[in-house]
């Protein structure tokens, strides 16, 4: 079961965020009418930025993700702690909507003003990963009389327990995100990457809950969502093949291994003093994953805080979620 918001529906309205709005004002080249699974996770995601100095800019990856308590549908934005520690300020940029279209090249940025009261970042510290809550965005777009057009993650689509026990080793994925500086910034659209699984997913890497992708992560691809995507066909882990497409939520992208390499001048300590080398990382195409059951957890967590009761979803709920096939 596939399962997406559409893009012109607003989420329940809830107290508003602290936020300074600017509006591209160029005219779209085009619209889009969002239709396949591949589309549809385009426009799940939104690009997130912010300033310390006028010459750094940081950058990274942000998704739409509803997490269902009882009867009610709660859409977060989840990204990584570290795209926002630090930040006074965080601009999120969203796609607008025409006539239930997409419409590319006008985006509209929405700046969060107070950013660590915005974010809540996971008490853990071996878990890299922060949430905000999306219908206080949205209810700030509406003010400013702004139509977003978004897809969103749903809770179904995440892995669990018995499907995990259904992985092989190797699985094919996609994340997308707006790695620096490679991705369409004409029709403002993320990028589609594609890579294996390195570790099987089951297995927590390093003794924490992730795992690692073979695939080229680049900066600014932090807090991009993660799928186990097979379309037309797929294997199982006992060799059996099933026809017909499969999508599960795996993930948060979040670090690359990298080595180091004889490039920039530093002091190294060595047996018989220090003397000066030449040293530079170089990224290796391996990409720290957090399992999506920490996001999960995140929301929980977050929630509780905030003093609401967790209950189970209904099948109500998970039958008005918009499902595609």
């Amino acid at each position: 079961m596939l399962a997406f918001a559409p893009g012109d529906k607003q989420p329940p309205a809830a107290p508003a965020a602290v936020v300074a709005t600017a509006n591209g004002d160029e005219p779209p080249e085009h619209t889009m009418k969002v239709e396949t699974l591949a589309e549809n996770l385009l426009f799940t995601t939104v690009r997130i930025h912010w300033s310390s100095k006028p010459e750094e800019l940081h950058t990274g990856t942000g998704f739409f993700y509803a997490y269902r308590n009882g009867d009610e549908a709660r859409l977060f934005i989840v990204t990584n702690r570290h795209v926002v520690d630090g930040a006074k300020d965080t601009t999120i940029t969203f796609h607008t909507a025409h006539d239930g279209s997409v419409q590319l090249g006008k985006p509209f940025e929405l700046t969060v003003v107070g950013a660590d009261k915005y974010w809540y970042a996971s008490k853990d510290p071996n878990v890299d990963l922060a949430i905000g809550d999306a219908g206080q965005l949205f209810q700030a777009l509406q003010v400013k009389g702004v139509k977003p057009f978004w897809k969103h993650v749903d809770q179904s689509l995440t892995l669990d327990s018995k499907t995990v026990a259904q992985l092989d080793a190797l699985e094919e994925v996609v994340f997308v995100g707006y790695p620096a500086p490679v991705w369409d910034t004409h029709n403002f659209l993320p990028v589609i990457r594609r890579g294996i699984t390195a570790t099987p997913v089951a297995i927590d890497y390093l003794g924490q809950k992730q795992f690692l992708v073979d695939a080229s992560v680049f900066p600014g691809s932090s807090g991009s969502p993660v799928f186990l995507f097979n379309k037309g066909a797929y294997a199982d882990r006992n060799g059996g093949t099933t026809i017909g497409s499969r999508i599960i939520f795996l993930g948060v992208i979040a670090a690359v291994h990298q080595q180091q390499e004889v490039n920039k001048l530093q002091f190294l300590p060595l047996p018989t003093g220090q003397v000066p080398a030449v040293v530079s990382n170089r990224l290796i195409n391996l990409g720290i994953v957090f399992r999506a059951s920490t996001v999960v957890d995140l929301i929980e967590e977050c929630l509780v805080s905030q003093g609401v009761k967790l209950v189970a979803p209904t099948e109500q709920s998970l039958r008005a979620a918009t499902v595609a096939k």
